[in-house]
């Protein structure tokens, strides 16, 4: 089975995720969009994954995630990934407490190294996908400038799962195997 790890977001701010992601399908000509259900913040991208490696993870996470704290954020602006003739990843960028959420992914990391994954190369970029494979109407400035506004949003992010991902009839699943509750600062 196929797992990461990953931040789940409340019906509230899946909602508004979801409104931002309906105005830049209106300022589009193509693009295959994130499921509302699928919105969430990846930490680990782990592949491949065993049922015996699975109980690892869960107790690995579990002790790793015991005195974490909930990360207090905010939207902050759409970018992208650029593709050849069109943008690879749309994506919403975040804002706030960024080290604290920092911190977590290295942590993380450094937990899933010692079961033998190896670490993420690339640098941790924060972001949440909106679509894949999008075209534009106009420049991507223009769509930035329309959607400033209904990207202020702050919230509060404490529930971090271990999940599965399927491929069912051509649409994404994810389905939490184990979640975890961070504390919520004082």
């Amino acid at each position: 089975m196929r797992t990461f790890i990953a931040f789940e977001f409340d019906n509230i701010l899946k909602t508004r995720i979801s409104l931002i992601q309906d105005k830049l399908k209106k300022l589009s000509t193509k693009g295959r969009w994130t499921h509302i259900d699928n919105f969430h913040l990846t930490l680990k991208f782990l592949g491949d994954t065993t049922i015996e490696q699975c109980e690892k993870i869960e107790e690995q996470l579990s002790n790793t995630l015991d005195s974490s704290n909930a990360v207090n954020l905010s939207l902050d602006d759409i970018g992208f990934f650029p593709g050849n003739t069109e943008i690879r990843v749309l994506w919403l960028g975040l804002k706030g407490e960024i080290k604290a959420l920092q911190k977590l992914n290295t942590d993380i990391e450094e937990s899933m190294f010692k079961l033998g994954y190896e670490r993420e190369k690339r640098n941790f970029n924060p972001h949440i996908t909106l679509g894949r494979n999008i075209v534009l109407k106009d420049n991507f400035n223009t769509a930035r400038e329309i959607l400033k506004e209904d990207c202020k949003f702050s919230f509060a992010l404490s529930k971090i799962s271990f999940i599965e991902s399927q491929l069912m009839d051509g649409k994404r699943i994810y389905t939490p195997l184990k979640s975890y509750s961070l504390s919520k600062p004082l």
